[in-house]
């Protein structure tokens, strides 16, 4: 796999394979354009609406596994998407014992929906459900996260910034 420093272009359609959340790098992504395959590791912090769907795939992963949110910290620690179906492997640790972290992981949970079988109809409620819809939502998060759409890091400018030709605008402003 090649490695990528600097964000895709804008152009660039992406298959995200794989995410997860670590310590360092903070992110990691493996996802293919133009049949390559990449993968790049960032400590870079997301939108907020990325961590939104970070944290709804926590929640409904949690409740298709049917662990306690109300006791237990929940922390997903990697997600990866194939064609027909998804895996989500969450840390789960109990703050109420102090007892240390455990992994819970689901594998090739399907993709198709749960229908009502007496209507046919997808049932949004359905904890599969919910836990797919969140999952296709933070797919995108991360496709738009691996396209730059990020938290503005801190620019290098000095204290007090130059002017140009003597006025006091800064550089760029001059013109206005």
């Amino acid at each position: 796999m090649n490695s990528r420093t600097n964000p895709v272009p804008e152009t660039a359609l992406i298959h995200v394979s794989s995410f997860r959340k670590a310590s360092k790098p903070r992110y990691s992504f493996s996802y293919e354009t133009n049949e390559e395959l990449y993968s790049l590791g960032t400590d870079d912090t997301p939108q907020d609406d990325f961590t939104k769907a970070l944290e709804d795939v926590t929640r409904a992963a949690a409740e298709y596994f049917g662990l306690d949110t109300d006791t237990l910290r929940i922390t997903p620690e990697s997600i990866t998407w194939n064609e027909a179906d998804s895996a989500v492997h969450l840390v789960v640790f109990n703050p109420e014992t102090k007892s240390s972290s455990i992994k819970v992981s689901k594998t090739g949970i399907p993709k198709l929906p749960v229908t009502d079988t007496g209507q046919g109809l997808t049932d949004p409620s359905e904890p599969r459900n919910v836990l797919n819809e969140a999952l296709e939502v933070f797919r995108e998060k991360c496709v738009a996260y691996l396209h730059g759409d990020r938290m503005q890091q801190p620019l290098p400018f000095p204290a007090q910034q130059e002017t140009d030709s003597g006025n006091d605008l800064p550089f760029g402003e001059a013109g206005k």
